[in-house]
């Protein structure tokens, strides 16, 4: 985790960063989970080229870890739903991801729009197995 921690202070700007540890408090409990929200926005936001490379080259963090990294990371011209899909089917960035979006939703200081809040919502549903259901 430190070597995690380490990684995204150097990187990752203020916000960005803040927003990684309260994802990682929202995971606690989990070390796997705990390092993959750490570095959940690294590849995207981190303007480290060859970021997965460097995870698993230089920083020497496991596969399983580089595998999650690599699942939670929106790829350039991805559609969001696709994006999605693919996180679900990472078990580690499936959480982590639930995590972020539950920051997303309460962890600002103004709350996201309507539009973002439903895109969000039919997110978690999808993650959960739950599309479909209707609220009670």
């Amino acid at each position: 985790m430190r070597k995690a921690y380490n990684i995204a202070s150097w990187y990752l700007d203020g916000p960005t960063f803040g927003h990684s540890l309260r994802i990682v408090n929202r995971v606690l409990g989990n070390p796997d989970q705990m390092v993959v929200a750490m570095l959940h926005d690294f590849v995207e936001d981190g303007g480290q080229e060859n970021a997965l490379e460097y995870l698993r080259d230089e920083a020497k963090f496991p596969e399983h870890i580089i595998e999650a990294v690599d699942a939670i990371s929106r790829r350039d011209e991805e559609r969001y739903f696709d994006y999605i899909q693919r996180v679900k089917a990472n078990d580690i960035a499936k959480w982590v991801k639930l995590a972020d979006i539950g920051d997303n939703l309460e962890g600002r200081e103004t709350p996201p729009k309507p539009s973002l809040k439903k895109r969000y919502e039919k997110a978690k549903k999808i993650l959960l197995d739950l599309e479909g259901v209707n609220d009670v």
